[in-house]
């Protein structure tokens, strides 16, 4: 059983949904939803990326953006949330992290690999200097053998700036508890003083699975979830359900009613809607495909249904 004691909640449910979903997150929804998740005893809400994600969108919206505006209007609503922010080193300055910093960012996540860790690193202290909580997301973690996730951690320790939390994302939604456990024991090796953390894709229905795997193996403090599983594809871990799960195996820092009640809010939202890509995204879950090779997992269905029908 996972020491539920020390589980920190992050909410991405505006991050990926807003971002990655395209959903038209209005301020009053989003100040709402901040308000519940408080409420609610959630630990972090990620509200959105700094100045855009790996690759250019348009019409990106605010909670892909996440300027200086945005962030005031939601700490004006919401003074006291624990407000957290994700961002690629490419993408952001110095002066954005006092920005960031200076407008109360609680949480910052580093997306990184083994091109980016010395600029990551800078820009992470300087963030951990300025009091926020500062974490490296390893993307894509499925695609890592061994060898090239221990290479990639070995860089992480040589430099002088030590991460908060390192966190695995499962981007593609490849895992499966095996898999998810081998690599945290990497992780856990080489870094064994350093908080961890899961970011868990649903594409082959083990987000759940693996999350408690993690949490209950190595330990994996910092869990990421979103209501209705809101995210890339067929999404992220559902947040009513961990919660749910949380609460029947004894943790009462959340409040699952309440959670329930705002995956129900957001159902019926007028511009909610439900993933239509789903067998697309099952298919690239169970190749190991990530979003940026959709094309190949849409092939590999096209084909597939036209046997079928024959």
């Amino acid at each position: 059983m996972p020491d539920i004691s020390r589980t920190r909640i992050v909410d991405v449910t505006l991050r990926d949904g807003g971002y990655r979903n395209n959903f038209n997150f209005g301020m009053t929804y989003i100040c709402n939803h901040i308000r519940l998740m408080q409420g609610a005893g959630v630990d972090f809400i990620e509200v959105g990326y700094r100045n855009g994600s790996a690759v250019k969108i348009d019409k990106i919206g605010r909670t892909g953006l996440s300027d200086n505006a945005y962030i005031e209007a939601i700490r004006a609503a919401c003074p006291d949330a624990n407000l957290g922010l994700i961002v690629h080193a490419h993408n952001i300055t110095e002066q954005d992290i006092y920005d960031m910093a200076e407008r109360g960012i609680k949480l910052l996540r580093f997306c990184a690999n083994a091109k980016s860790i010395d600029r990551t690193a800078e820009l992470a202290a300087l963030a951990k200097s300025l009091g926020m909580i500062s974490t490296i997301n390893i993307v894509r973690i499925s695609s890592y053998t061994t060898d090239t996730l221990q290479a990639l951690l070995d860089q992480i320790n040589a430099r002088d700036h030590r991460f908060d939390v390192i966190y695995a994302a499962d981007s593609n939604g490849n895992l499966t508890p095996e898999h998810a456990n081998r690599i945290f024991g990497t992780i856990k090796g080489a870094a064994p003083q350093a908080e961890l953390g899961f970011h868990a894709h649903d594409n082959i229905g083990q987000a759940m699975s693996n999350t408690i795997s993690v949490m209950e193996n190595f330990g994996v403090t910092y869990v990421d979830a979103s209501l209705l599983g809101m995210g890339k594809g067929i999404g992220n871990l559902r947040l009513e359900q961990l919660v749910a799960y949380l609460n029947r195996v004894g943790g009462t820092r959340y409040d699952p009613l309440q959670i329930i009640c705002a995956a129900h809010l957001l159902r019926n939202d007028a511009e909610y809607f439900e993933n239509e890509d789903y067998s697309i995204d099952i298919i690239s879950g169970l190749n190991d495909l990530s979003v940026v090779e959709r094309d190949r997992a849409f092939n590999i269905w096209q084909t597939a249904r036209q046997q079928a029908l024959a």
